[in-house]
């Protein structure tokens, strides 16, 4: 499966990742902000061992510790001043021991409602990072402080009790969810907006969401100091129920802080 995972979530970060570049261009110099290469590798991560813990709910516990020394190769290539730098991520080395919950177990397959996941203690992570050429991780000042601060991060969102749920069944019928088709949308432009920044005009984006849906919303591209942009961008949109799923639009006016 890894090298379709692979793609998925090179394909997820790219797509999640482009309205935060796109906020950075045109401001401090910054006329371009984008990936040159990115692949997690052909090394998939690895279980190395399975804790199943046993408790009074309704529910299954299990605690597998996971292992991966990729070979990945990240290529951010920044373009300021008309030169282009480029910083570069590789030789990742992640250590995780992760709790997943299958919860509540029902009689209609697969026989769990929701996976929940989280920490159970603090990641370990390791990487080498290049700007312009030279690996900064080899500063030892710098490198302790990048990598205890990456996995405070990680370890302040889902570090147990708190937890990731992704809903399996709809518990309302105990009957599984399938995609029936895909929705395209196409995002074309917004007329006459309101001014909302003090200083300037606003900075618009649209979320795009099927209401009764977890996953993400989608998010256009963010178009600066504009009351009349233009986006001419598509999306696809999983459905599952065309009966009772509602497109969901918002607009909202981006700011850095």
């Amino acid at each position: 499966m890894w090298p379709c995972l692979n793609k998925a979530i090179c394909n997820r970060i790219r797509s999640s990742t482009r309205t935060t570049f796109d906020q950075y261009i045109g401001k401090y110099f910054i006329e371009s902000l984008e990936f040159d290469n990115l692949t997690l590798g052909s090394f998939p991560p690895t279980i190395h061992g399975v804790k199943v813990v046993e408790t009074q709910e309704n529910e299954l516990l299990i605690e597998p510790r996971l292992r991966w020394a990729g070979n990945c190769n990240v290529n951010v290539a920044l373009k300021l001043f008309s030169l282009k730098f480029n910083a570069q991520l590789l030789d990742l080395q992640i250590f995780l021991a992760p709790r997943i919950t299958l919860k509540p177990l029902v009689p209609s397959f697969p026989c769990f409602s929701s996976i929940s996941v989280s920490l159970v203690e603090k990641p370990y992570l390791d990487f080498g990072l290049k700007l312009l050429g030279a690996d900064i991780m080899a500063i030892p000042v710098l490198y302790r402080f990048v990598q205890d601060k990456i996995a405070s991060e990680i370890s302040k969102l889902y570090h147990w009790p708190k937890d990731l749920e992704i809903k399996i069944l709809d518990n309302a019928s105990g009957a599984t969810k399938k995609p029936v088709g895909i929705l395209h949308v196409k995002v074309v432009r917004a007329l006459n907006l309101l001014k909302m920044d003090i200083l300037g005009k606003s900075d618009p984006y649209v979320k795009l969401s099927l209401s009764g849906e977890r996953l993400p919303s989608k998010k256009t591209s963010v178009k600066m100091s504009n009351l009349n942009p233009e986006w001419n961008e598509t999306f696809k949109l999983i459905v599952k129920d065309p009966r009772t799923q509602v497109l969901q639009l918002h607009l909202f006016d981006w700011e850095k802080v």
